[in-house]
């Protein structure tokens, strides 16, 4: 939450340096010592548990169907999904998708009475038997195994089968008084160790140790990029490994002039030119093999003059396997081993979408009028209204109006059930306005709608490429039940909303949203991000508050009610490395990111929140961090930085650094003295390009100095 755009190198090297220590730095003081404690640790550190929203993990509280379902999913990999009708999921439930999963994958199909129970408890003997499915376990040889078991006989006949199968394979053993207490409720602690066993059935423990995917720039302006630098960071030491890039179809790679770097700490480098042989389905992928490299060692694949002109998000992942065809097995993290590139919009023709009214209450009946203003002059270019699904357009009855001229809406525009208006061969300037009018909607429920645009101001043209529908041209209508009674009551709880986030307290934080909340990151250049579920929101606004100190000041005169039950304030954001870049440029005029603030307020709860963030800040930011001097580093056992591999042809290869030097000050400041410690060490390397930095190393015992100055890639 409040996070700023940042360059994909030093979230790269946060990233890292989480993997190095686990995700979960601080682990719940609830598992320090806890009997599951290193597979609780290890499951969070993989991403496949999470901890309740109070911080804790709660090891001894009981599970319920669904949340078993999903680790069993997370852990497993079931992906697969397929259409469910159980009378007890709405298609909003929590766990929705996951049983969905379940179901694909074959391990769960529901009760005769059509239910699937979702939120009920699960009981030792239930999880045995989506276990003992999931792993395809055999009935076991020896009929009497439950036997040994004083309460054997509180095995149902239909569950002996599965439960002596999971018995056999020595995945759960039983209690120390002799019990197995089948019909018990299972712990989380529990179910996490029973699915950590079935793991190791299944081979799932010889899968290939998550690595760490990021890429240079990870924002860049629409156009021809000079250098794209995708690089990963091994999870674990490879030995005849081997490796797969996977590539957007807009960007792919070319023989002979883009590269591969392979390099360690132990002072292996290889740097060589793509051929024929490393380039598959039609340059989307690169394939290497033969590697041998030590745990975060560094792959760097070196992409030269690629053409974004689409601004558009590009999407990288990478397959990776430490041993080739050895025993272990490959893996893609859907985290750690994926990357964005976004290209973002050329400001000056991005257009302006506004909704009338802005909020009106629930069940009402309301004449919708979008109205986007052009961003540039449109010669034969296109306009498509995105809608939602409860408030969608009907030809010949709503309309369109273009400057003056008003028509219906013909049938072949509309799409997509109608919820897609796309308009054709606009010939318009820079300032007008397109119009489409919805009549006569009835409003089902409260919340936000979301209302969007795309355009392209020149069609098949290619010098203006279609903008993604962000930033100004998106744009929420609120629907609400009543109307608040206390409009200064609304107002001191964004005031108290905002207070609590200036005081590190992410729990007063969370308790001011609702149930239902929804929040985004508007960062007007089509940069989108959307958390629509309570845990996203709470991890988020958890990391930020607590782990960058994210502070909000709120200018109070700006805070004004805009509709009914819909606040606005603006004021300007920071957290620990926006005020650190503003103290080392003190003459550049940045000191924090401006932004208006959006708060639909329901019940006394915030139901919606939505940050825009201003492009001018964010592009200023940018600048002031564009230079590095080209090193790829993971933190240390003192938890200082040591290179792992340099850029070729970047500053620090050409000062002579070398894979395995170890940086121990930054301008005269010791990494172990810094806050951050190695990611604000490698935080200060970036700056302006053309500034200095002095830099302190060891070497092979050896202490010196030198200074490098910063380039752009």
């Amino acid at each position: 939450m409040f996070r700023c755009k940042r360059i994909a190198f030093i979230m790269a090297i946060i990233a890292l340096f989480l993997l190095q220590a686990g995700k979960v730095l601080a682990g719940p003081d609830d598992v320090e010592g806890h009997w599951a404690q290193e597979q609780i640790f290890k499951w969070l550190e993989k991403g496949w548990a999470e901890l309740c929203e109070d911080g804790t993990f709660s090891p001894d509280e009981k599970i319920t169907r669904g949340e078993f379902i999903a680790l069993a999913n997370r852990a497993f990999g079931f992906t697969e999904s397929t259409r469910v009708n159980f009378s007890d999921l709405p298609e909003d439930h929590r766990y929705a998708e996951e049983i969905a999963r379940a179901v694909a994958a074959g391990y769960i199909s529901g009760f005769e009475d059509g239910t699937i129970r979702p939120d009920e408890q699960l009981s030792r003997l239930e999880a045995f038997t989506i276990v003992a499915r999931i792993a395809e376990l055999p009935r076991p040889e020896d009929s009497a195994v439950l036997s040994g078991f004083t309460d054997s006989e509180d095995v149902p006949e239909w569950a002996r089968a599965s439960t002596g199968a999971v018995i056999a394979c020595g995945l759960v053993n039983g209690y120390p008084d002799g019990s197995l207490k089948p019909q018990q409720i299972m712990t989380r602690a529990e179910a996490i160790t029973v699915l950590d066993n079935a793991l190791g059935i299944l081979g799932a423990a010889n899968i290939t140790g998550t690595g760490y995917l990021g890429i240079e720039p990870s924002v860049a302006e629409s156009g021809i990029i000079k250098k794209i630098v995708v690089y990963y960071f091994l999870g674990e030491n490879f030995t005849d490994g081997s490796v797969i890039f996977h590539l957007p179809p807009e960007i792919t790679a070319t023989e002979y002039q883009d590269r591969i770097v392979i390099s360690d700490s132990r002072g292996k480098s290889e740097v060589f030119a793509l051929g024929p042989r490393h380039i598959a389905d039609g340059g989307k992928e690169v394939r290497l093999s033969g590697i041998t490299a030590a745990e975060n060692g560094v792959l760097l694949l070196i992409l030269e003059n690629k053409d974004v002109s689409k601004p558009d998000y590009y999407y990288f992942s990478i397959t990776a396997d430490a041993d080739g065809a050895g025993e272990k097995q490959p893996t893609e993290d859907e985290i750690y081993e994926t990357a964005e590139l976004f290209a973002r919009v050329p400001s000056e023709y991005m257009g302006i979408l506004e909704v009338s009214p802005a909020s009106a209450k629930s069940g009402s009946e309301q004449t919708f009028t979008l109205t986007y203003t052009l961003g540039d002059d449109f010669t034969e270019g296109w306009i498509q209204f995105k809608l939602p699904a409860e408030i969608t357009a009907t030809a010949g009855k709503d309309k369109i109006k273009i400057g003056d001229t008003e028509e219906p809406l013909a049938g072949d525009i509309i799409s997509g059930d109608g919820r897609v208006v796309t308009l054709s061969g606009i010939n318009a300037q820079k300032g007008d306005t397109v119009a489409l009018i919805i009549y006569d909607k009835t409003i089902p429920e409260t919340g936000p709608y979301l209302f969007a645009v795309k355009a392209d101001a020149d069609g098949e043209g290619a010098a203006k490429p279609a903008t993604p529908g962000a930033g100004s041209e998106f744009v929420p209508f609120f629907a609400y039940s009543q109307v608040a009674e206390d409009a200064i009551g609304e107002k001191d709880l964004i005031s108290s909303f905002i207070k609590a986030i200036n005081g590190g307290d992410s729990e007063t934080v969370i308790g001011f949203l609702a149930e239902d909340a929804l929040y985004i990151d508007n960062y007007m250049d089509g940069y989108f991000d959307l958390y629509a579920s309570m845990e996203d929101i709470a991890e988020e606004i958890e990391y930020m508050i607590e782990y960058y100190g994210a502070k909000l000041a709120t200018d109070v005169n700006t805070l004004r009610k805009i509709a009914e039950n819909v606040w606005q304030v603006e004021g300007k954001a920071s957290d620990y490395f926006t005020t650190l870049t503003a103290g080392l440029n003190p003459d550049s005029g940045f000191d924090g990111i401006s932004y208006t603030a959006r708060f639909f307020m329901a019940d006394k709860k915030i139901s919606y929140i939505e940050f825009l963030w201003s492009r001018e800040d964010e592009v200023l930011y940018d600048k002031l961090n564009e230079g590095n001097i080209g090193v790829f580093a993971y933190e240390g056992d003192a938890g200082e930085p040591v290179i792992s591999a340099c850029m070729p042809g970047m500053p620090a290869e050409k000062a002579g650094l070398k894979p395995g030097d170890i940086i121990a000050a930054v301008d005269g400041i010791n990494v172990l003295d810094m806050d951050y410690k190695g990611v604000e060490a490698m935080y200060r390397l970036m700056g302006k390009a053309g500034s200095r930095v002095k830099l302190t190393i060891k070497r092979n015992g050896e202490t010196f100095d030198l200074e490098i100055e910063r380039a752009a890639y």
